[in-house]
């Protein structure tokens, strides 16, 4: 449960290096989806909310802190494909507020965040960014 705590705290604070806040704690693949699910529920929120001016800077932010997850995971030698299968088996517990939103999810559920790699897809990007 402290875990659990430490995570949500984490990625609620972030650090100055990127606004929407990306989690510095991973302790594997599924601790690690945890930290995502709470990346995109948060992302979610401000696009429920977010006018449509505000939709570009969002998705620099979202882009930035997909880029970032993924390179995180890397570093706790989390597989790309266990990272992602950890965050798609998570996806069900993320709601949304308008089609946007519910395309993002749709996107995760499918394949969670993507992949660094581009010949592989690249990382997902925020629908209507």
């Amino acid at each position: 449960m402290l875990a659990l705590v430490l995570v949500v705290t984490a990625v609620a604070c972030g650090d100055d290096t990127d606004t929407i806040g990306v989690s510095p704690i991973f302790n594997g693949c599924e601790a690690g989806a945890g930290s995502v699910i709470a990346f995109l529920q948060r992302t979610l929120d401000e696009i429920g909310t977010a006018d449509v001016g505000e939709l570009q800077s969002l998705a620099e932010q979202f882009d930035r802190g997909v880029n970032g997850l993924l390179l995180r995971a890397q570093e706790v030698h989390c597989t790309e494909d266990g990272f992602n299968q950890a965050t798609m088996a998570r996806s069900g517990e993320l709601q949304a507020r308008g089609p946007a939103g519910e395309l993002l999810i749709e996107e995760v559920a499918r394949g969670g965040l993507g992949s660094l790699d581009e010949s592989r897809g690249g990382p997902i990007t925020l629908p209507g960014g």
